[in-house]
């Protein structure tokens, strides 16, 4: 068993490099209640650091939308899980004294990045891209889905609007604590993006997050319907979405 000073230790720890990884256990779908919600990849992800006499290692728990790791979370982000898979080295403090396990740890977190889990190893987000072109001078966009990819194009917003919860205001949503944001984007090749955002401010419920690819207006009335919100974008986007009789 190789004997070590604290200070010996650290520095041994601190020169060290971490390596991150994960792994994929599993797929959770939404409650039987809450369809709407996508559907959520799961696993571990952790760091190691291995030198000659120690292995130690700090995982937690990772869950993220299905191809969307950028929006990944930790499920106890202030309390992952420290393991000494291997200690051959007994580390004396000043005094000529044994630290025991927790002094240990502490030593580990407070000199080193261990506990800084790199997100970056999930990947890439998935996209359905459209129309992208990067000579062109038209900017990037992104419009997030629920239980679908995420549309990555090239292109321009022509018209928005928004709801508001407040319920003294004319643009009330009808429901105190939900509102929702209306987008309309047209690419560098003409296609018509739609993209809806319902916000809420009530515990247990989430942002929805909706998109579609529309070639025509026609399809992009099907998208938003016909509600005063959807009608007041509709104009701003100068589509008329009235019925012609004769």
């Amino acid at each position: 068993m190789q004997k070590m000073t604290i200070t010996q230790f650290v520095e041994l720890i601190k020169t060290t490099k971490i390596y991150s990884s994960h792994d994929f256990t599993e797929t959770v779908y939404p409650h039987r209640d809450d369809t709407d919600a996508p559907a959520q990849d799961c696993g571990y992800i952790w760091n190691e650091l291995i030198a000659d006499g120690i292995e130690i290692t700090y995982q937690n728990m990772y869950m993220h939308p299905q191809g969307k790791p950028s929006r990944a979370t930790l499920q106890s982000p202030d309390n992952g899980d420290l393991q000494i898979d291997k200690m051959q080295i007994t580390i004396f403090d000043c005094d000529g004294d044994e630290i025991d396990r927790d002094q240990l740890c502490e030593i580990i977190t407070e000199n080193t990045d261990i506990e800084n889990l790199n997100m970056g190893v999930l990947g890439e987000d998935e996209f359905e891209e459209i129309d992208n072109d990067e000579e062109t001078d038209m900017d990037t966009i992104t419009v997030q889905r629920d239980n679908d990819l995420d549309i990555k194009f090239t292109g321009e917003r022509i018209a928005a609007v928004s709801s508001s919860d407040n319920n003294a205001r004319s643009d009330f949503s009808g429901n105190t604590g939900r509102w929702a944001d209306l987008a309309l984007y047209r690419t560098q090749g003409g296609k018509l993006i739609c993209e809806q955002i319902g916000h809420t401010r009530w515990q247990g419920e989430h942002t929805r997050h909706s998109g579609a690819v529309c070639e025509t207006e026609a399809q992009v009335i099907e998208f938003f319907g016909t509600g005063w919100l959807s009608k007041k974008l509709y104009d701003d986007a100068d589509i008329d979405a009235a019925v012609e009789i004769e």
